[in-house]
């Protein structure tokens, strides 16, 4: 069975989100109070959506995922799968989070961890990666609308069949390897702004330190 960096088994992680009160968290967390006073005042304060931190393996999937505003949360092998998603991660672990054909609008993530994170035949619009860490993230097949990476490390990256419109890499970290891939793109589909060309050893180390950090 596959563990986590920390020794949790990743099965473990995710059962544990089957429980009544952690579905409940889960519902409060994303705003679906779909039975206004059904929580007394101490179920409240015991409950308070804002503490919580370790969202690992929670299934988000097929959701409307709006303004969850959870700063410094571990949300590692989270499911994302089909959702809808608006708002911000800021200081968020989502090593290898998954957001297969989720929707992302104007979504910021902010010095964020998003190793080995995928988003496959994703569509994201109008949002921002900034300062944050992408090593080896996969975006195969996606749709990248109005996006910006500032400041990222897009070493091992994987692009290939992404659709690209009006989006800017300005200050990142790509694969020295990946060079002939991004000359391919037009200014209107994508733009480079000074770009650090990385070669294979050395972003395979920068990788590497960040997977034992998280």
């Amino acid at each position: 069975m596959a563990k986590s960096p920390s020794g949790d088994s990743i099965a473990s992680l995710r059962s544990r989100w089957g429980t009544v009160k952690r579905q409940r968290l889960l519902n409060k967390l994303i705003g679906q109070r779909c039975f206004p006073g059904f929580f007394t005042e101490q179920d409240e304060a015991e409950e308070d959506p804002t503490l919580i931190k370790d969202l690992r393996g929670a299934n988000l999937s097929a959701r409307e995922l709006h303004d969850i505003l959870l700063m410094n949360a571990d949300m590692r092998w989270v499911d994302f799968t089909g959702s809808r998603v608006q708002g911000p991660f800021q200081h968020t672990n989502l090593a290898h989070a998954d957001f297969t054909d989720a929707r992302l609008t104007a979504c910021r993530f902010w010095r964020a961890k998003l190793v080995n994170c995928i988003f496959e035949r994703a569509t994201l619009e109008g949002g921002s990666f900034e300062g944050s860490n992408l090593f080896a993230a996969s975006f195969r097949d996606a749709t990248l609308t109005q996006l910006r990476f500032d400041a990222c490390d897009l070493t091992s990256a994987v692009f290939e069949g992404a659709r690209l419109q009006g989006c800017v890499l300005r200050g990142v970290k790509l694969s020295e390897s990946d060079r002939e891939f991004w000359a391919r793109f037009g200014a209107d589909e994508c733009r480079l702004e000074e770009v650090l060309w990385c070669e294979g050893d050395e972003a395979r180390e920068e990788g590497r330190g960040e997977m034992v950090a998280a």
